[in-house]
């Protein structure tokens, strides 16, 4: 149950990503010994950038916001760059300097968060169905002339006593 509020959390924090990423972009970076980390949000796109060369810096990581300028590429990768991208999901190189560039829409992260929460939101209404309509948990037979166990599939119903224990408390009395 954690895993899927974890998903509701990260979902509900792309979502609110993506829409403030039309009015202005973000832009973070994180200087290690060997390398850097650059993360850019812009117009529902992320840009992570993998460096794999020192840069001297003073500082250790940096942050910043700024609005989006209307009309303009954001993102733009020259012939220095080798790779591409299909439905807003990429990956660029560079080799001088060695760089790489991953692109991701924020709305397939948003996507990819949101299934484990249809899926346990489809199978607690397939379970209040269920028990709602006197029909069996396990397999969804229909249980109104039943009583103790499904015939389907043997599962033994809440509170009531099996079908055969029944019959044999009433001979004993």
């Amino acid at each position: 149950m954690s895993f899927v509020v974890l998903c509701a959390i990260v979902a509900i924090a792309a979502g609110l990503l993506h829409w403030s990423s039309h009015r202005s972009s973000r832009v973070g970076h994180w200087y290690g010994d060997k390398s850097w980390v650059g993360v850019y949000c812009s117009r529902g796109q992320i840009v992570i950038g993998i460096g794999r060369e020192k840069i001297d810096s003073v500082i250790k990581h940096d942050y910043y916001k700024r609005p989006v300028r209307a009309r303009s590429q954001d993102v733009e990768f020259d012939d220095s760059f080798h790779g591409g991208q299909f439905l807003g999901i990429g990956y660029y190189q560079s080799n001088s300097p060695k760089a790489g560039y991953v692109l991701t829409p924020i709305w397939l992260i948003w996507g990819v968060m949101a299934i484990p929460l249809i899926v346990v939101s489809c199978k607690c209404l397939k379970r209040t169905r269920r028990q709602s309509g006197n029909l069996c948990l396990n397999c969804g037979y229909d249980l109104r002339e039943s009583s103790g166990r499904c015939p389907e599939c043997g599962r033994e119903l809440p509170g009531q006593a099996p079908h055969d224990q029944t019959h044999a408390s009433s001979r004993a009395v």
